[in-house]
């Protein structure tokens, strides 16, 4: 009896080892759910893919001409984008306050009672129409018509929007390539109170030969690389898992701010150009007849680089600036998806 006992506890172990090894092999380990984020643009008419982006930041509400409250630049356009959590219940948008100091934002810093009633509005307008919270893109606090007190009491701002909203709503801010828009001598004033930061890592060029979303540092590279950015923003004590990778979504150079690449005239006006790949900086470009750097812009093999980067490095997820200048068939908007969440 006790030698029969012995061979069937040793064929139960025999078993729980093979169904224990069947199972792990079986067990698929689920990857990192990356959020996307991406503005639009109040004064447009193109509809984003609420099935390709986690949350939508409408740009622009301006501070009104009390300082004491938020306008929402083109209502009705706000409200068909809210309309859009109708097709994905998931999807989050956002009100982005933006402006320079001379728009009201450094006047309504700096008054304490001018700051609770912005803040106040906030809260308001978040239940008035079912949004999921506040962005913030002041650009940027000491500028002109500004104050030396201006990212102090920017601080503040952030303190009492973040009181008047509650901690289950959203209140993240956008911030340049060199951490303008955040305090970079009291970072943690600011990130006590955000959920995120959406690091505008793009108009990097400096000068019109050199590129503006350059992943690494390169012979075309100007004021900075993404990834200096990046590491100037980590060692400024702003980790991973609190910043958005900004993506721009347009080209830059030769004169021009945005350049919309459409999918049937993808060279235009720049047909008589080519169009060339930094192997270093890991985008394209277009160059002159002398190789000179024309343009430099995004497609979908520099988005997946930069997606890799995303998931190499942990950063909270991507936004880009902006869905109105992706190609006519989204599809840098689906690399993104398709990268950072499996959506096809």
């Amino acid at each position: 009896m006790k030698k029969l006992f012995l061979y069937g506890a040793a064929a139960f172990v025999a078993v729980s080892c093979i169904c224990a090894c069947k199972s792990s092999e079986n067990t698929v380990q689920a990857e990192p759910s990356y959020e996307i984020v991406t503005y639009v643009w109040d004064g447009g008419d193109r509809m984003p893919d609420p099935s390709l982006v986690t949350t939508i930041n409408y740009a622009f509400a301006n501070v009104n001409d009390t300082r004491d409250g938020v306008v929402i630049n083109h209502e009705p356009r706000f409200r068909s984008i809210v309309a859009l959590k109708e097709k994905n219940p998931d999807l989050k948008v956002l009100l982005c306050i933006g402006g320079s100091c001379k728009s009201g934002l450094s006047e309504m810093a700096a008054d304490s009672l001018k700051r609770a009633a912005l803040a106040d509005d906030c809260a308001r307008i978040i239940k008035e129409y079912g949004i999921d919270g506040i962005d913030f893109d002041w650009e940027f606090p000491g500028g002109e018509g500004g104050t030396p007190d201006d990212y102090k009491n920017f601080a503040l701002v952030l303190k009492a929007v973040r009181k008047a909203i509650g901690d289950d709503k959203l209140l993240t801010l956008a911030a340049g390539g060199d951490l303008a828009g955040m305090d970079v001598d009291n970072v943690p004033a600011f990130l006590d109170v955000l959920d995120y930061v959406n690091v505008m890592a793009y108009d990097l060029s400096g000068t019109p030969d050199t590129h503006h979303t350059p992943l690494y540092r390169s012979k075309f590279t100007g004021w900075r690389s993404v990834d200096e950015v990046v590491q100037d923003y980590v060692a400024h004590g702003v980790p991973y898992d609190k910043m958005m990778l900004g993506l721009g979504f347009y080209g830059r150079g030769d004169g021009v701010h945005y350049l919309q690449w459409t999918d049937t005239e993808s060279a235009k006006p720049y047909d008589d150009l080519s169009e060339e790949w930094d192997s270093v900086g890991m985008v394209p470009y277009i160059a002159d007849a002398n190789g000179v750097l024309t343009v430099g812009y995004e497609n979908p093999r520099s988005i997946e680089i930069k997606c890799d980067y995303i998931k190499e490095k942990g950063f909270r997820g991507a936004m880009n600036w902006r869905t109105e200048l992706d190609l006519d068939s989204m599809q840098l908007a689906r690399t993104v998806a398709r990268n950072l969440r499996n959506i096809e």
